[in-house]
Formats: C-alpha cells, structure tokens, sequence
C-alpha cells in the first residue's frame, strides 16, 4: 500500500488538487503552534510587522537581483498557502542563499518575515525558512509544564486520599531539563510552571532556567512527571489584528523613488 504522502502526491498529479486530506494536515498542530498569523489575518495588518507564518509553497521561482550591490545574485519569489488563503512573498539574495535547499514545491514551512504594502497587494519579504519538522527547536519560546494533583490509584484499597501530589518526580524533571540544556549550544525556551489547585491557577517562571527543545521532549516530560499531556511547547505570541490593523496612511501611495540606498530594494520587487 501506498503511504500517505504518496497518496496524495498521486492525487494531486492526476487530479490537479488533494482529495483523502491535505499535506498540512499531519503538521496542523505545528503550523497552528508557532504561526503567529494567518494568510486571511496577515493581509489585514500594517506594514513591517514582523510575523511567522505557517503554510505550503505552492510556488517557487529562482530569478536574479538586477540592481544594487547584489546584482545578480540569485533570489527567489514564493507563493505560500494556508487553509485560509495564499499570499506571494519575496527572499532576497543573503535569505535565499542560506534557505535555497528548502523552497522546493509543496514543502511544509514556517516563514519569518515582515508584512510589506508597497505594492497592491500586500505580501511578506522573507528573512527564515524554517522546515516544519524544525520548528520545536526553533521557534519555541516557552516550555508550560503543567502541575497538579492526579488520581490515586490505591486509594480505595488503602483508604488514602483520593488525589496524590509528586513524589521524587522534580529531581528526574530537573536532570532532563539540565540534560537538555547541555545537549543544546543555544538553549533559547523558558520554563514555565503552571500550577492548579482547588480551582486557582499560578503561572510561576523558573528563573534562570532555559533549554534546548526538540519534538520530543514535551513526551519526555510527560513520562518523568506520570502525566499525559502536562507539557506544552509555546511559540511567539499570536498577533492581534485588532490592534495592529491596517490604516489608511498604510496604503500604498504612487510616488516618485530616487536613487538612494534603497533602490536596490524596490527595483527588486518592482521589476518582477
């Protein structure tokens, strides 16, 4: 039997689009975690937000810079979609030669970049192009481990209370957490506790305390601490359209571009 991918990558060529599911799919906890925004929200905001944004390239087109001090060096002009839309965006000749190797068609990527207007429609100049299967380790910012009282299993044998706390667990969890700060050259994510007790809740940061994360660890942690699913992995904060929403002076506006350090910038665009 086929695997899913080739499932779908016959789909796809025969029909011209997925019909069992779609490539985003099996990363859709991925893509939500760590995007910032999507493409419907993201045409809404202003320009040079910074954003990550969680999708599919459905294109990928290689040109040359013609102007400017990288003239021709090698760019490229993208096309991204998420379940809520699509919008283009450009690398420019530094970005494109460290990421070339992963704009291949239909790859499943995270973008970081900024929110330009300049044109008609607004777009994304890309500055990193983070494989999905990467982006625990590159994008998290916080690790929640979360805490409270569980089920006790001997509890109506023993007579015991009914909820037990921690046993021995927090000096395993504290040589994990050290082991994968060591295993890391760059440990970038906070740890967080989140405790709950008698229906309170208490977000307490373990000062000085930052780790390297892979995709495995929330599991790790979860079979140290005896709880399922009490770890969680958090990327940047989501972006409020509310608040960072277009306005009229955001507009693009016909005007005449001189000679100056930026005309490498806009030729760029522009002429393509």
């Amino acid at each position: 039997p086929w695997t899913t991918q080739e499932i779908l990558t016959h789909e796809k060529a025969v029909l011209g689009f997925y019909v069992s599911s779609h490539p985003m799919d099996q990363f859709k906890d991925e893509l939500q975690r760590f995007s910032t925004i999507t493409v419907a929200d993201i045409k809404e905001l202003k320009s040079e937000l910074e954003v990550v944004l969680g999708g599919m390239l459905t294109r990928v087109r290689p040109t040359f810079v013609k102007n400017g001090r990288s003239a021709g060096q090698k760019m490229a002009m993208i096309t991204i979609e998420d379940k809520t839309g699509s919008i283009d965006g450009v690398i420019f000749s530094d970005a494109y030669a460290i990421a070339a190797p992963l704009l291949q068609g239909d790859a499943i990527v995270l973008l970081k970049g900024k929110v330009d207007r300049r044109r008609e429609e607004p777009n994304i100049i890309v500055n990193q192009v983070i494989p999905v299967r990467d982006a625990a380790a590159q994008l998290t910012q916080a690790v929640t481990i979360r805490l409270r009282n569980r089920p006790n299993p001997e509890a109506a044998a023993t007579g015991a209370h009914p909820l037990t706390g921690y046993n021995g667990e927090f000096n395993q969890l504290k040589a994990l957490l050290h082991q994968s700060r060591a295993s890391n050259g760059n440990p970038s994510a906070q740890v967080f506790f989140e405790v709950l007790d008698q229906g309170k809740r208490v977000r307490l940061r373990a000062n000085g305390v930052r780790v390297g994360v892979d995709p495995e660890l929330p599991a790790r942690i979860d079979t140290v601490m005896r709880t399922p699913g009490c770890c969680e992995l958090l990327g940047a904060p989501k972006i409020s359209v509310a608040v960072n929403r277009v306005s009229a002076e955001d507009e693009p506006q016909e005007k005449l571009v001189t000679q100056s350090a930026q005309s490498e910038f806009c030729d760029s665009i522009d002429r393509y």
